[in-house]
């Protein structure tokens, strides 16, 4: 693979993840908005005895055992040179969009 080729591949994804970066700033900024709106109408509705909370603590501990399982059994194989020129570019590209360096 050429370096003219790597250099296009990290251009593009340069360019990728600075529009997903933005977008999950924004996102980020409405999401939470609406779940500090959230948390304020279940509170209100839990103190004028409207609902109840139930906390099942052991199947949060088997979801979080099911999670930590699936992450330690993962893939082992090796990243080609386009892989990761390609997710380096697009990781600077949404650090960038996220940060709001660009304007």
């Amino acid at each position: 693979m050429s370096a003219f080729e790597l250099v296009g591949i990290f251009v593009v994804a340069l360019l990728a993840g600075i529009a997903v970066g933005y977008f999950l700033r924004v996102a980020l900024k409405v999401s939470l908005v609406f779940i500090g709106f959230y948390i304020l109408v279940t509170f209100a509705l839990w103190w004028f005895g409207i609902i109840t909370i139930n906390i099942d603590l052991g199947m949060i501990t088997e979801s979080i055992k099911g999670l930590v399982s699936s992450l330690l059994h993962g893939s082992t194989r090796v990243l080609t040179q386009k892989e990761i020129v390609t997710l380096i570019g697009f990781l600077i590209g949404v650090y960038l969009g996220f940060r709001h360096i660009l304007k």
